[in-house]
Formats: structure tokens, C-alpha cells, sequence
């Protein structure tokens, strides 16, 4: 009928319409359009949510202590050494997580959501009051999940498979070197590539040290090339401004700069009472 349902009206019932009194469930013979079984897979999945939900349910009443944040946060610690001997970055490759957020639990920062904690355990075979409480792991815990680790992805952590080509980023990165243009920094160079600045060092660290280092040996003589020209700039300011019959203070000097803070520097500083004294205004 497309009416509204008014929660108090005079005629109404539970489960039943108050302008026809018709009963609003779905009968045996009601068409139905998504016709599709679930999966063996989704089953299996749906399962075991339910038993392992209802199991910490029914037992959270009787916890000797409250699931805080550092509970959860020991439980997480708990199964990197149990997994992969304390490695986080293994154990975040094992359930295809990204590292820096298995890093954030075992801190305690942040909490995961109960849907990551529940596919977790899940590939871990574990229920989730185990895994939140039992802080001596089960004799029968394996070595490595036998769950699809797929089951552990969700839509904010998805892995991008990249091929690594040795021999064309080995090329890539002696261009970069032999390159007679401005030096790039190494995370400039890897995000040029296409691939993790980590991934870039471990394979080829002395390629990647030497594009650093060429890039601070560039800042360094930039920073002087600056230096330099604020120190001139410095000088005619003071003359202009004495030649106006105004004293050359630092203020005075500043509004004429391109670059007024460069008097955060001492060696501009020192150029600025360098000209005072060409001018007889300091001893």
C-alpha cells in the first residue's frame, strides 16, 4: 500500500498491517529474486561466525577482566611470536594486512573492527575468546593457518601484486645517476619507478646510497649558492638605504629582501655588519 506505518496507530498489530490488517511477512510461495545458493565456502564462513560470536557472548559475563584496549593488544602480540617468532612484517604478509596496521594493534593505538578480528581468527583457526583470552596458545596450534588467507582481505586492505624487474630498474637507476639533470631524491626516484624505496635498497644499496648522496651534496651546495646571494643582496640593501639617510637596520634591510628570513642565518647576519663597517656605521 506505500502507506507510512505509524508505530501507535488505532488499529495496529504486531507484524500486521493497520489499513488492511494483513499479515506484512513473506509467505512459503512469495517470489523470490535472488534465487542463488551460497557457497560451501560462505557457509562454512556464516558458521562459524555464529558459533564463535555466541561463545564470547555467553561467556563475556564471566571474563575475570575487561577487554580493553591492551587486552587486545596482547593477544595480538601473542600470535606474531606464536606465528612468525615475533616478525610483524611476517605475520602481516601471512594475513595479507597491511604491516603498519598489525604494528598499531600490537601498540594498542587503534582497535581493529570486530569483522577483521573475526577473519583473522578465522585464518588463524582460533575462536575469538581464545584469541582475546588465552594467554598460553594451545599445544595444537599450527605453525602456519590452513584457512585461505583470502578470507582475512577486506575492501580497505587490498595488496597490489607488482613484478619486480631487476635488470630494467638496475638500468633505471644508473640513468638516474649518470643523469646530467637535478638530483632527484631516493624517494622521488622510487615513486618515478614504481616501486617501495625499501624494495629499491635491499636490492640495489649502493646504486640507491649514491643517488642520496648526490642529492645531499646538491642541497648542501644550493644552500650555499643561497647563502651567498642573500649576503649580496644584504650589502646593496645597506647601501641604498644609506644613501636615503635611513640607518641600515635589520628591519630597515628586510623590507627590501626577496627573502627576509634569511637573517635567520648567522653568516647573513655577519654580511649585514660587514657592510655596516664599510660604511664607517660599526667599528
Amino acid at each position: 500500500m506505500q502507506n507510512q506505518l505509524s508505530p501507535l496507530a488505532s488499529y495496529s498489530r504486531p507484524d500486521y498491517c493497520p489499513y488492511c490488517l494483513k499479515w506484512l511477512g513473506v509467505t512459503a510461495n512469495y517470489p523470490s529474486y535472488d534465487k542463488t545458493p551460497p557457497s560451501k565456502e560462505e557457509i562454512i564462513w556464516q558458521t562459524w561466525v555464529i558459533k564463535t560470536v555466541g561463545e564470547l557472548l555467553a561467556n563475556t559475563p564471566h571474563l575475570p577482566k575487561l577487554l580493553k584496549r591492551e587486552i587486545v593488544a596482547q593477544a595480538f602480540c601473542r600470535y606474531v611470536n606464536q606465528f612468525t617468532e615475533g616478525n610483524t612484517a611476517a605475520f602481516a604478509r601471512m594475513l595479507e594486512i597491511p604491516k603498519n596496521k598489525v604494528w598499531m594493534w600490537q601498540m594498542g593505538k587503534v582497535l581493529p573492527e570486530l569483522n577483521v578480528i573475526l577473519k583473522i581468527c578465522f585464518t588463524l583457526q582460533v575462536s575469538v575468546l581464545d584469541f582475546l583470552t588465552q594467554e598460553t596458545l594451545k599445544e595444537n596450534s599450527s605453525k602456519f593457518p590452513a584457512t585461505p588467507q583470502n578470507q582475512v582481505r577486506d575492501s580497505s586492505t587490498k595488496k597490489l601484486e607488482v613484478k619486480f624487474d631487476s635488470d630494467r630498474t638496475q638500468q633505471l637507476l644508473e640513468n638516474v645517476l649518470q643523469a646530467n639533470e637535478q638530483p632527484l631524491p631516493m624517494t622521488a626516484v622510487a615513486k618515478r619507478l614504481g616501486y617501495p624505496k625499501r624494495v629499491l635498497y635491499r636490492h640495489f644499496p649502493e646504486l640507491c646510497r649514491a643517488i642520496s648522496a648526490e642529492y645531499v651534496k646538491y642541497m648542501k651546495e644550493s644552500r650555499i649558492k643561497r647563502i651567498e646571494h642573500c649576503c649580496e643582496e644584504v650589502k646593496q640593501a645597506v647601501r641604498q638605504v644609506h644613501t636615503e639617510g635611513i640607518y641600515p637596520s635589520e628591519a630597515a634591510i628586510s623590507r627590501l629582501l626577496a627573502k627576509p628570513g634569511c637573517f635567520r642565518d648567522k653568516k647573513v647576519r655577519a654580511a649585514l655588519r660587514a657592510a655596516r663597517r664599510e660604511i664607517c656605521l660599526e667599528p
